[in-house]
């Protein structure tokens, strides 16, 4: 598989503090919308089609974040995104936000998904088809802890 594509958004007005800072929630929605745009170009798997015909989706169990510059209004960022591990039933994303440089990273976040059945609410095993995917997409970290990956990084 080729190398992914980098994705750069301007940090809008509206999204940021009096100062002109990226508010904390809009970093992780900026990550979030990233990651789903990725998902689709680079991957071709649309999660409202998988929600849809599998009535199977993830949710959100956890965040784990480190804000480590602000993000100013109107700067350009450059944000980056992979699957770092996952099981039957869950997933862990790393998500990054550099200067559009890449020279200083501003924020590392990563997020626990669990796969549920959207009928009954439960927990669900994902099936070969997205193991197989999932394993595709699979892009493995070296460090187990968030310090240890800031401080890599």
């Amino acid at each position: 598989m080729v190398n992914k594509p980098i994705q750069k958004a301007r940090v809008r007005f509206k999204d940021c503090d009096p100062m002109g800072h990226l508010y904390n929630t809009r970093f992780i929605e900026y990550m979030l919308e990233a990651r789903e745009d990725l998902l689709l170009s680079h991957y071709q798997f649309d999660l409202m089609e998988y929600a849809h015909t599998t009535k199977c989706s993830w949710v959100i169990t956890k965040h784990e974040i480190s804000y480590l510059r602000e993000a100013k209004r109107n700067e350009i960022i450059v944000l980056d995104s992979r699957l770092i591990s996952f099981d039957e039933k869950r997933l862990k994303v790393e998500y990054q936000i550099w200067n559009e440089n890449q020279t200083q990273l501003k924020c590392l976040l990563w997020t626990d998904f669990l796969h549920v059945d959207l009928m009954t609410k439960k927990p669900c095993n994902h099936s070969e088809e997205v193991m197989g995917k999932l394993e595709e997409m699979l892009e493995g970290i070296g460090e187990e802890t968030m310090v240890e990956r800031v401080m890599v990084l």
